[in-house]
């Protein structure tokens, strides 16, 4: 037998030759197709010796009872035959005269010569294995196992992930995206939306508070100066910050067990395909942050010798609210994640410049006396590092913080 085909269970061939009326022929080929393995799917080979078995139709007067009539497996080393009855040229379906079919039905039965018979299978299994080709094509779900399945570049056209690299670029799954494709395509993106895509990827209860007041800090090129051109009550700004609540909105996650709760913190699985989505749906032109709920029997207090993380998940005294859930951790992801890069550029930028100054000695032990001195901020005063001038932080439980972010202690 052949070797691609002997991969296949021995018990498969054994039952398909035996009660092949109880087997489809779609699903015959859909099962070969996807466990062969093949270079390319059934139906676009170029030649039939890339297709380990054989397709034939029996010539044949009646009407076909079923899709398959009969499947015989060959010991000599000769891929197995499947044999159909409903589309080929013989038949009272096929487009040859039906006296040709009674002729190569003749020719078998009574003379054993299936010349005529044979010469016709060469083009029914071309004719067959394209057939099923198209039916495969047309549709959606066949051929979703395949590494290039059509479906999911027609689908990803929609909404702008046609390409194969753009669609594998993040940790969101190919088919979550394809899923949700409906809500992506649309050129209005309205809350409903992503309180449908959240609600659905992560199983958690989500809503969506609109018009969240935030501050906006004003660069020192565009503050209002003395010797500026501004005018009171047209483009005169007094401060380094503007109040805002038309570009920010809250998603209100819960309330939720005390695992979902952590699933969301900074640096998990779910906190990137969180942060993913949003920026897939609204992009970046709003600012947003995330409110966590935690219900209310899933929270105790904090404990020497239990995992707790400070101002997360870390709990104490005891709960004088009305409220039943805990709802006072605010996190914002992208302002947590720029200042996470900017003190990475800062530490990077301390390390170049001890590394330069140890460069500078006069060789490996020498003391350098300028390396020893503490280092200097932009100020000129000692003993403080730019990571000390700025490393002020507010804490994750506080939505009307004015800084950058909710990072925590």
């Amino acid at each position: 037998m052949n070797k691609r085909v002997s991969k296949l269970p021995p018990d498969y061939w054994l039952n398909l030759a035996e009660y092949p009326y109880d087997h489809s022929f779609y699903q015959v080929m859909r099962y070969l197709d996807a466990k062969l393995q093949l270079r390319k799917p059934i139906g676009r080979n170029i030649s039939p010796t890339h297709e380990p078995f054989r397709m034939r139709q029996e010539p044949s007067m009646i009407f076909a009872p079923s899709n398959l009539t009969r499947v015989d497996i060959h010991d000599n080393g000769r891929p197995p035959t499947i044999s159909i009855l409903g589309f080929g040229l013989w038949g009272p379906n096929g487009p040859l005269p039906l006296h040709l079919t009674e002729y190569a039905k003749e020719r078998i039965y009574h003379h054993r010569d299936k010349t005529l018979s044979a010469f016709s299978d060469i083009f029914h299994h071309r004719l067959i294995t394209l057939f099923y080709r198209a039916w495969a094509d047309a549709q959606n779900t066949v051929g979703m196992d395949l590494p290039n399945s059509p479906f999911k570049k027609y689908v990803g056209s929609f909404i702008g992930l046609g390409n194969r690299k753009a669609i594998l670029n993040d940790s969101i799954p190919d088919s979550a995206k394809l899923y949700f494709a409906g809500h992506l395509l649309r050129q209005t993106r309205n809350p409903e939306g992503l309180i449908q895509i959240l609600r659905r990827y992560f199983d958690v209860p989500v809503r969506i508070k609109e018009y969240i007041p935030q501050w906006i800090f004003i660069d020192k090129s565009e503050r209002s100066t003395l010797n500026g051109t501004v005018a009171l009550g047209e483009n005169c700004i007094i401060g380094a910050q503007v109040k805002d609540v038309q570009h920010k909105f809250r998603i209100q996650i819960g309330p939720i067990d005390r695992k979902k709760f952590e699933s969301f913190f900074p640096g998990t699985k779910n906190a990137k395909q969180l942060i993913e989505w949003v920026r897939l749906y609204i992009g970046y032109e709003l600012a947003w942050d995330v409110q966590l709920i935690l219900l209310d029997k899933y929270r105790g207090q904090t404990r020497l010798g239990k995992n707790a993380l400070l101002g997360l998940s870390s709990f104490s005294g005891k709960n004088e609210r009305k409220t039943d859930d805990f709802d006072e951790l605010f996190i914002d992801y992208e302002a947590r994640d720029r200042n996470k890069r900017h003190q990475d550029a800062i530490i990077s930028t301390l390390f170049q410049s001890d590394s330069e100054d140890e460069g500078e000695g006069e060789g490996i032990g020498a003391s350098n006396p300028k390396s020893e001195s503490k280092p200097k901020n932009e100020s000129g005063s000692e003993g403080k590092s730019d990571l000390e001038g700025k490393g002020e932080t507010k804490s994750a439980s506080d939505p009307d913080s004015k800084g950058n972010g909710d990072s925590t202690s």
